[in-house]
This record gives C-alpha cells, sequence and structure tokens, in this order.
C-alpha cells in the first residue's frame, strides 16, 4: 500500500510539473540587442469594404534585455520604396499614407512548444493607425483602426538560419476580426462612410538581432521550437 501511495504521488507530481512547463520564448544569444525588421515582399495588406491597403516594403524596431514571451514591435510603413517607387496603395490608389500614431503591434507566444500567438494593436490613448488614400492631393477615404487585440493564432512564428545569423519569421494575420471605420473624403478616391468588424490585417516581417554594445549580428530563436 505504501508502494502505490508513493507511485501516486510521484504521479501527480509529474503532471504538475508538466502543466506548468515554462513557455518558449524569443530569445537572444546576448543581451542587451535592438531587434529589427523588414517586410517580406507586399508584407502589409489590410481588407476592408473600401478595399486593401497595401505596402510593398515596411520596417520594424524592437528592444529586449532578456528572454521573453511577448515583444512590442513598432512599424514604420514609408511613403516611398527603397528605390523611389509609390510602396502603400489603398482602394486601388496608389500613393496611401499610414500614420502609426504612436500605436504598435505587441505580439505574444502562447506557451510550451508553441510557434503561435496572439497579435495586439496597441495604442496610446485616444490614438490609433489611420490609412489615407488622396487622388492629386485630395483626401478620398480615411479607415481608422483603433486599439485592439486579435485573435488567438493571430501570429505565428518560424526559426531561420543558424548559429549568429539566426533569425524568426512572425506572420501576422486577424482574420476577419478587426474593428475599423471608413471616413469619406472627395474626389475620385472617395469610399463610403461605414463601420466595420469584420476586416483583416495581415503583416510579415523577418526580425534580427543586434548587439547594442558591438553592432554585431545575434542569433535570435523561438526556444524550444
Amino acid at each position: 500500500m505504501r508502494t502505490l501511495k508513493v507511485l501516486g504521488l510521484a504521479l501527480v507530481a509529474a503532471l504538475t510539473i508538466g502543466s506548468t512547463a515554462a513557455a518558449d520564448e524569443l530569445t537572444a544569444e546576448t543581451y542587451p540587442v535592438a531587434i529589427s525588421g523588414v517586410s517580406e515582399e507586399r508584407g502589409f495588406v489590410f481588407t476592408s469594404q473600401a478595399g486593401q491597403t497595401f505596402c510593398y516594403e515596411g520596417s520594424y524596431a524592437a528592444t529586449s534585455s532578456g528572454p521573453s514571451t511577448s515583444l512590442t514591435v513598432t512599424p514604420t510603413y514609408p511613403e516611398k520604396t527603397k528605390s523611389g517607387g509609390v510602396n502603400c496603395g489603398l482602394k486601388g490608389v496608389p500613393g496611401a499614407v499610414v500614420d502609426l500614431n504612436g500605436c504598435d503591434y505587441l505580439l505574444t507566444i502562447s506557451g510550451a512548444g508553441s510557434t503561435s500567438g496572439t497579435a495586439r494593436i496597441h495604442c496610446p490613448a485616444g490614438s490609433e493607425i489611420t490609412y489615407t488614400a488622396s487622388l492629386f492631393g485630395i483626401p478620398g477615404c480615411t479607415i481608422h483602426v483603433p486599439d485592439q487585440t486579435f485573435p488567438p493564432g493571430s501570429v505565428t512564428y518560424a526559426n531561420v538560419g543558424a548559429g549568429t545569423t539566426r533569425e524568426v519569421t512572425a506572420s501576422v494575420n486577424s482574420g476577419a476580426s478587426v474593428k475599423y471605420t471608413q471616413t469619406p473624403g472627395m474626389g475620385a478616391a472617395k469610399c463610403t462612410a461605414w463601420i466595420g468588424e469584420n476586416g483583416s490585417l495581415t503583416a510579415k516581417m523577418i526580425l534580427k538581432a543586434t548587439q547594442e554594445s558591438t553592432g554585431s549580428h545575434a542569433g535570435l530563436f523561438l526556444s524550444g521550437s
């Protein structure tokens, strides 16, 4: 009987340890590091009633002082590509402007052995992201996207590379869940006034770490994956 009791306690302990296993973490080889990212081709798309807002190029910035299950990433979507072309468009109109207004992406990791998590648009109080399409200098449509959290599984991760060249791809896909409003302007780019809860946002980025002290590339990876 004593043997059975000991075995039972050992089983309970094993189950408890398994259920409280540490979550996977975004980890760098050394700290502190600056984390930077670039979009994959046409790496940002927001779909609304007015159509698609897209940007061919984008950059992302973050810092990290230790392994973490979350990362706050500051995006930038310039008006011009590196080659000087138009970067963003909205409603079929080239030259859309994306104003982040202090908003970031907050990316989390779900748990042990996970390669997915939850993405959030995180904004200062009273701020929101806006996408504005203009034609011949006349604003025709502005889309407003406020602070909100996307559904579980709205960001997925993958490790790429080896050693100090290791990087992480992060792919955000909100599904048809994003709350937004449309404000019509004037001219050929004018859209319909609209309040929606089924917009979708996708953003694909490749993240790398750089040692703050030396500027050298440091391996960045999702531990346990």
